[in-house]
């Protein structure tokens, strides 16, 4: 292994890596095709390449695998990884594309985003043509940021997210995740190197405390049923008329 991989390497190991997308999912490397995947719980893993299934060989006992060949194989990757007898067919996170918009961006940074619960958090949504959940966090001050949960042993190491240039904000597209399923941030200090493990601002959901972990919000089908009064509402002054106001203490709603 070349040292420039092996430096690479060590960053995902060490869990440091800023642009892990840069190293893992299937790259180009002078005349043959490379396909990398960080599966630390992984006995065996496989990639489709046309129709056949291919070992993947691990090249590192800290569970990295790799592939080369000379046909490319489908974009994003579909892989197969064993673990403790089980044997889950699945693509391949580092081998999509971004998802955030451009435009999603630029509103965001000059502060005219005003549906940002719509752009951060986790959404489960279809990329690519494939269903899973998308992830997104502003974390400015991040050397790098993962998605840590209980589908991935709460380790940092396995699911380190991408960052969208000098804006901030990281994102990273996870498939097959079904509502519910626990998760958090994981973000190293790009100064002081600490690490801290964070709820999700923008979650939908969280689980009971003591427990603070978010959880994937299933999509709504609720289809609001006020045009009447919103019709109302447009041709009254509403701003000067009397209105009640609700107030509750999150804490003590059970």
């Amino acid at each position: 292994m070349a040292s420039t991989s092996q430096n690479q390497l060590h960053l995902i190991l060490d869990a440091k890596h800023h642009d892990a997308f840069a190293y893992l999912g299937l790259h180009k490397e002078s005349a043959e095709f490379v396909f990398r995947a960080f599966l630390p719980y992984a006995e065996k893993v496989s990639l489709k390449v046309k129709t056949k299934w291919v070992d993947c060989e691990r090249v590192n006992a800290a569970g990295l695998y790799e592939w080369r060949g000379k046909t490319a194989p489908a974009s994003p990757c579909m892989i197969q990884i064993e673990s403790n007898g089980h044997v889950q067919e699945t693509v391949d996170t580092y081998s999509f594309n971004p998802i955030l918009t451009d435009n999603e961006l630029y509103l965001f940074g000059e502060g005219s985003l005003n549906q940002a619960y719509n752009t951060f958090g986790a959404r489960i949504v279809e990329h690519q043509g494939v269903t899973g959940v998308r992830f997104a966090v502003w974390a400015p001050n991040a050397e790098r940021v993962s998605v840590v949960g209980n589908f991935n042993q709460w380790d940092g190491r396995v699911n380190p997210m991408r960052v969208r240039g000098s804006t901030g904000v990281w994102e990273l597209f996870i498939p097959n995740l079904a509502a519910e399923t626990l998760y958090k941030f994981e973000i190293r200090n790009r100064q002081s190197h600490a690490i801290l493990t964070k709820t999700d601002p923008f979650a939908r959901e969280f689980e009971a405390r003591p427990g603070t972990a978010a959880k994937i919000s299933a999509n709504s089908n609720y289809k609001w049923q006020d045009s009447a009064w919103l019709n109302h509402r447009a041709k009254s002054d509403w701003l000067h008329a009397p209105f009640n106001c609700y107030e509750v203490h999150v804490g003590s709603w059970r």
